[in-house]
């Protein structure tokens, strides 16, 4: 009887242990959630780079009768993430103008530029952008460069909207206007503004 009587206490204890066990989370029946799911929004971090492709146009500011050149606007650059929301950033832009030779032939006058670029995001979707830096002009046809401005100081200011975001990669709606100025007499101001769709990877 009292043989019974321990291997029924023995039994019961075993019984709460298992059960305490359980209410605590590490028995078998322990149920912990799905996993996270993998991230659907833009990982900003690291090494930056990409283009846009667009609709530009390039204006003389010292120059009331010339007429407004418009063109297709062309665009990169290559950076790094400095802080969650910010980006320093090489940009290299041009607007290239066509020209008819009167020949046959055809050429290109471009307006070209290179920044150094700050781009701040200030919503998950939506950045700014600034920068200073050269431009210069250049005539070109498919044989190579036939003339070419000396290089002048110039500034970006740039707005972007990010329609399309993966962890990776971006693809946005981005307005530019750069503004440049050669040295020659009194000086020649130019500008370049373009609506370019762009993309970019992280």
């Amino acid at each position: 009887m009292k043989a019974w009587l321990a291997i029924a206490t023995l039994s019961a204890c075993a019984l709460l242990g298992s059960r305490a066990a359980e209410a605590q989370g590490y028995g078998p029946g322990t149920y912990s959630g799905q996993p996270p799911p993998p991230p659907t929004g833009v990982i900003r971090s690291g090494f930056i780079f990409g283009g846009g492709i667009g609709l530009g146009a390039i204006s003389f500011t010292d120059c009331d009768d010339c007429e407004v050149l418009g063109g297709l606007g062309l665009q990169f650059h290559l950076g790094g993430m400095i802080a969650p929301n910010l980006a320093l950033m090489f940009d290299g832009a041009t607007v290239l103008h066509p020209l008819d030779n009167g020949d046959g032939s055809t050429s290109a006058l471009m307006s070209n530029t290179g920044m150094a670029v700050f781009r701040g995001w200030i919503s998950p979707i939506f950045w700014l952008e600034g920068g200073l830096g050269v431009g210069y002009m250049s005539l070109g046809d498919e044989y190579g460069t036939i003339a070419e401005t000396r290089a002048g100081f110039g500034g970006l200011l740039g707005a972007g909207l990010e329609l399309l975001q993966t962890p990776q990669f971006t693809l946005d709606l981005q307005l530019r206007i750069t503004a440049s100025r050669y040295n020659y007499g009194d000086g020649v101001g130019v500008a370049n503004t373009s609506l370019n769709v762009g993309f970019n990877f992280y």
